[in-house]
């Protein structure tokens, strides 16, 4: 997406920076016993986000006249445990999970209405967090005989913390 704006003419105005990670592990300290492990994490960094208005047919955002950064990033994990008795397996499986969001977006476009009160400049920022975590306790029966069987309980628990806001100007940047 370009910016072909009097404030600011740039080409891929999107750009950005990805990285991401995997770990796995894998142990088995006795015969019956086994645990996995498993994490993965991501972050995108954007020096302007790929929206445009389409207001002329174009891939170009020339309706804001500064650049509106956004990060991004999640981490996800994975403990999965199991120890095999003689006539069960005792399964816990425990999922974590983090992600952010980071926004900081001109929105001069959406000026309309308020410029003719003599707003000139708005700008959005949000930030958004969240974390998750659920726990999972299982009974299997071995499957080897002719009556199969599954029993447990689940645990969760999510939690996020949303914070928006909006900042108006009478002032060009």
């Amino acid at each position: 997406i370009d910016s072909n704006n009097p404030s600011r003419t740039q080409e891929d105005v999107d750009t950005g920076r990805n990285w991401s990670g995997r770990v796995m592990a894998l142990w088995q300290p006795l015969e019956k016993l086994t645990m996995n492990a498993w994490y993965t994490a991501n972050e995108r960094r954007a020096d302007d986000i790929n929206i445009v208005t389409f207001r002329d047919g174009s891939y170009a955002r020339n309706d804001a006249p500064t650049a509106s950064d956004i990060v991004n990033a999640y981490g996800l994990g994975t403990l999965d445990m199991r120890y095999a008795f003689d006539w069960f397996t005792l399964v816990s499986l425990t999922g974590y999970q983090n992600k952010s969001s980071d926004t900081d977006i001109d929105t001069s476009y959406l000026l309309q209405p308020p410029s003719t009160a003599g707003v000139s400049y708005l700008r959005t920022i949000r930030n958004v967090k969240t974390k998750g975590l659920l726990q999972e306790l299982r009974l299997v029966s071995p499957d080897t005989g002719k009556l199969t069987w599954i029993g447990g309980i689940y645990f969760s628990t999510y939690a996020a913390d949303i914070r928006s806001r909006l900042n108006a100007s009478n002032d060009t940047l």
